[in-house]
């Protein structure tokens, strides 16, 4: 009797330290950060986007340090909108920045509470701004457009902006959203290929610096004040959703502190 005692303490001696090697080599695993894409696109929004690696804008390194306090190893992709889009429907990335447009709300996943965009949970606030030739006898009075009907103005945008091509086209104006990048957008301007051109202030500022436009001119009136998000994949699983929602939570307690204020 005594033997066979001795016997099975050892088999449940054996048994616990085969469960606790187990938990050992799992430890390391579980807690290895979970790696997430997202596509910031490659439009340069200083001081919230600077489109280089080496040099991150506050939006991005909030995008980053968010995650690592979550688990998530985010990657910056620094592609242009359009392949950012095709990349988040085929589920090669998990998620991309957007502002919260009817069709962008039904494709993606947004921030909520209550059934409504939780604006606390932003990313960024960001202006949209006109351009226009110099000596085009156009403004804008933060409301309305002088000097002519909209529906006899064609305006451009980049291609998928649909936070501008939505509310211009409600306000009745034409809608060129084929340029594939904010120089393009602008050389379309320049040679009267469109009436107006609408983009992100900072873009639109960087592009006519770099570019020495010189002949080009920025309303002051904002056409448009949008609130962009990180917007996740429609396809993301419940484990990935609740992710989400604690780096959503992260953004928001981060976005106040002094390093990743815009200013």
């Amino acid at each position: 009797m005594p033997a066979r005692g001795y016997a099975g303490d050892v088999k449940i001696l054996q048994g616990w330290t085969l469960v606790v090697l187990l938990a050992w080599q799992a430890a390391p695993l579980a807690a290895q950060p979970l790696n997430w894409r997202v596509c910031v696109t490659d439009i340069v929004v200083p001081p919230y986007l600077h489109n280089n690696p080496h040099r991150l804008g506050v939006a991005e390194r909030l995008l980053i340090d968010a995650g690592e306090a979550v688990g998530l190893r985010v990657e910056l992709l620094r592609l242009p909108p359009l392949r950012c889009r095709l990349m988040l429907d085929s589920a090669q990335v998990e998620a991309t920045l957007a502002a919260p447009t009817a069709q962008n709300m039904a494709e993606l996943g947004f921030p909520l509470r209550n059934g409504a965009v939780d604006r606390t949970r932003r990313l960024a606030h960001l202006r949209l701004l006109w351009a226009k030739k110099s000596g085009r006898d156009l403004d804008w009075d933060g409301q309305h457009l002088l000097g002519a009907e909209p529906a006899a103005l064609v305006v451009g945008t980049r291609v998928t902006m649909r936070a501008a091509i939505e509310v211009l086209q409600s306000q009745g104006f034409k809608v060129d959203s084929a340029a594939l990048n904010t120089r393009q957008l602008l050389g379309k301007l320049l040679a009267g290929r469109v009436d107006l051109a609408v983009g992100i202030e900072e873009d639109l500022r960087h592009a006519i610096s770099v570019s020495k436009m010189q002949d080009l001119i920025l309303l002051p009136q904002p056409f448009l004040a949008v609130d962009y998000y990180a917007a996740i994949a429609p396809g993301l699983v419940p484990a990935q959703r609740e992710l989400a929602e604690r780096w959503w939570a992260e953004i928001t307690r981060l976005r106040e502190l002094p390093p990743y204020r815009p200013n």
